[in-house]
């Protein structure tokens, strides 16, 4: 694999604990790429999924709408994907941003096990 960046965001407020810090892996994201609405939930961005389930109903309707709408309900949904895919650090960020969470840094590493020990053996020096 290699080495991923990742973005620390952390609970406003004087009793925020290290449970209250998540980290959200920068790129492309293959999950929300093939599955938009479930990766959403999966998240807990529900503002989100509605409006990817919306936009998908919504497309539903677009063949009897136009003439030849199949083909732009496939290539409605594909644009949706990837840019779900390449949208989906963003997303999360935003709905973090939403619940009181701040961008407080970056870090590296191999995956987020390895991230998140990173960032927590150089969180009580505060040169995160």
């Amino acid at each position: 694999m290699g080495l991923g960046i990742y973005t620390i965001h952390e609970k406003e407020g004087p009793k925020a604990t290290a449970t209250d810090v998540i980290l959200v892996r920068e790129g492309f994201s293959v999950w929300a790429f093939l599955f938009p609405p479930l990766w959403a939930l999966y998240h807990g961005m529900w503002p989100v999924a509605f409006v990817l389930l919306a936009t998908c109903g919504g497309l539903a309707f677009l063949p009897e709408m136009i003439a030849g709408g199949e083909a732009w309900v496939d290539l409605g949904v594909m644009a949706m994907m990837l840019l779900v895919g390449f949208l989906g650090s963003d997303l999360r960020q935003w709905t973090l941003k939403l619940r009181g969470y701040n961008p407080t840094g970056v870090v590296g590493g191999e995956n987020l096990a390895d991230a998140e020990r990173q960032f927590f053996s150089v969180m009580g020096t505060g040169f995160y």
